[in-house]
């Protein structure tokens, strides 16, 4: 709803829980057109060029996502972030730097598609070197390791102190 009130075309793509599929059938089907398409599980090399032709990444999140693989994958190619603020959303996307995190309700305690679509006609102001940038900054491989190191050193230290 958020695309088609943003008047710009939406690409979906992934694969669909054959315990969803009814949902898929009744709330996402009736709605695929020429500027709502559903483009199915994709490999990663096509990802990345879907990536990088978006205007942005819309991740409409509704419950609390531990952390958000896709959110990464799309900064790191250079994509501005959209989403709903539950989960990890607020600690991978830096609003108004890297995409915009936004808030789940509006005021009438609805949820806010508006704010979605204000986000979707925003996204040119994003830079796409800087969402590349937090990604190598963030969340390479040598600082996920430190960040686990470091986590568990903290534990373990923690559970000696009270031995």
């Amino acid at each position: 709803m958020a695309a088609r009130k943003a008047g710009v075309k939406l690409l979906m793509a992934g694969k669909i829980d054959p315990l969803k599929q009814g949902y898929f059938n009744k709330k996402v089907k009736p709605y695929l057109n020429q500027k709502i398409k559903f483009l199915g599980e994709l490999p990663f090399s096509q990802l990345v060029k879907l990536y990088q032709g978006a205007l942005g990444f819309l991740y409409p999140i509704e419950w609390n996502e531990p952390f958000g693989l896709v959110m990464a994958e799309a900064m790191a190619c250079g994509t501005p972030v959209i989403a709903f603020d539950n989960g990890s959303v607020k600690e991978i996307v830096k609003h108004n730097k890297t995409g915009f995190v936004v808030p789940f309700k509006n005021k009438k305690k609805k949820t806010n598609i508006a704010g979605l679509v204000e986000a979707i006609k925003n996204t040119s102001r994003i830079s796409r070197h800087d969402c590349r940038a937090w990604i190598e900054q963030e969340f390479t491989l040598q600082k996920m390791v430190d960040n686990y190191e470091a986590l568990y050193y903290k534990l373990l230290c923690a559970k000696n102190s009270r031995s």
